[in-house]
């Protein structure tokens, strides 16, 4: 990775979300609260809070060693191999063998179980010290295979892996299909069409919620709240319409 350039922002204001849900979750913490004392009270969350309190255990290595973590590419400095491999058809997979007996599986998948007991990979411990070969022989392979193959190997080696999926994957994926993440809903001025739309989480047993709508249309409910909430009559608004206000 460059050292030069400060890592590229996503697309996705994560601080924004995660705001809203740390705020959500004050406000069910503050109502069982006023159920026992019947008080009430402010939930105070900033947007910086709720993205420092996901950096895991960057405060604690620099509170207690001074530690600043430095950027690390696909992988964890913690465990090999555990990071992102390109496939052979240019797709990407993510491996996670944070123990000896993940690693096993992993070899296992590869076709290279003497791996797991060679005395240079066999423990954590020594893939940290030789962690340059082990994501080596764990890239050579995934780019030898394509990533269905992978996936295949290691589900049925029990090897923890998984696809890193792009926005098209994720609209073909088998699962989100089945756990209905995706919602079509119509769209009346595209002539019926209809449009796919992240569902409603988290899913309620009993409750569950539904989205209604998109959104409405620009000026929609102009009208409306010109008369139920501001009072204008039928003339006023029409009026308004005719000098183009609204």
């Amino acid at each position: 990775m460059p050292k030069d350039t400060p890592v590229t922002p996503g697309s996705t204001t994560l601080g924004d979300y995660l705001s809203g849900l740390y705020g959500a979750i004050g406000v069910l913490i503050a109502l069982h609260e006023k159920q026992k004392s019947g008080k009430g009270q402010y939930i105070d969350v900033a947007l910086y809070e709720s993205v420092f309190r996901l950096t895991d255990e960057l405060a604690l290595a620099y509170a207690a060693y001074g530690t600043v973590r430095e950027r690390y590419g696909p992988h964890i400095r913690t465990a090999v191999p555990l990071g992102h491999f390109r496939t052979k058809d240019d797709k990407w997979v993510a491996f996670a063998c944070t123990t000896d007996k993940l690693f096993e599986r992993l070899c296992q998948a590869m076709g290279r179980l003497e791996l797991a007991s060679s005395h240079l990979y066999g423990v954590q411990t020594q893939r940290l010290e030789n962690r340059h070969e082990v994501n080596q022989l764990v890239a050579a392979w995934a780019g030898s295979l394509n990533r269905d193959e992978i996936l295949s190997l290691c589900l049925a080696a029990g090897a923890p892996c998984g696809p890193l999926n792009n926005i098209a994957d994720i609209f073909g994926d088998r699962q989100f299909a089945a756990r209905r993440n995706l919602v079509a809903m119509d769209i009346p001025e595209m002539d019926g069409d209809a449009i796919l739309i992240p569902n409603v989480m988290p899913r309620l047993s009993e409750t569950p919620g539904r989205i209604d709508s998109l959104g409405p249309k620009l000026g929609e409910h102009t009208d409306a709240i010109l008369k139920d909430l501001l009072g204008f009559n039928d003339e006023q608004i029409k009026g308004l319409h005719e000098r183009r206000v609204v």
